[in-house]
């Protein structure tokens, strides 16, 4: 497979998997795996694919080859989204770190980091989280998200210091 076959053939996976066409796509990104140009995002986006049809320790070890082929925080984040959807949080917790150990501007993951604390209760690491999102994401635009979980946390916060006085 020359080059430009390699990149038509992911385009079209790419298209496939924006149209909710899933398991249309995967084959394509299998070819595209197997590609002597294959790339650390084919591995990525072929383990989304597979996220998204719930073969999870398939998606797994995809995520696990594109970290192996060029660590990126999207790889961390994307095996940790889905560890989480697993049910596996401290595992996707560990993930997320990772990528933040490679960018810790990354919004994104400290979001996650955020709603792993929020979903044990851990407010105030939750809050820190969060607010560490907001501070490096003022360049890049704050995602709704963020602002969402952000006022969440600040109820929560306060209704756990009123039932505790």
């Amino acid at each position: 497979m020359n080059g430009q076959h390699f990149y038509a053939l992911t385009y079209k996976a790419a298209c496939l998997d924006l149209q909710g066409q899933h398991a249309d796509a995967l084959p394509l990104w299998d070819r595209a795996a197997a590609s002597p140009q294959v790339k650390a995002t084919t591995y990525i986006n072929r383990g989304k694919c597979l996220t998204k049809l719930g073969r999870h320790v398939e998606a797994l070890e995809s995520f696990d080859q594109s970290i192996a082929l060029k660590p990126s925080p999207e790889g961390y984040r994307s095996k940790g989204s889905c560890l989480w959807i697993m049910e596996k949080p401290d595992e996707a917790y560990g993930e997320w770190q990772a990528g933040l150990e490679l960018d810790p501007e990354e919004v994104t993951l400290h979001f996650l980091v955020a709603a792993y604390h929020h979903s044990g209760d851990r407010l105030e690491e939750a809050m820190a989280a969060i607010n560490r999102a907001m501070e490096v994401g003022q360049d890049q635009g704050i995602p709704v998200e963020v602002l969402e979980l952000k006022d969440t946390l600040t109820e929560a916060i306060a209704a756990k210091r009123q039932g505790g006085m």
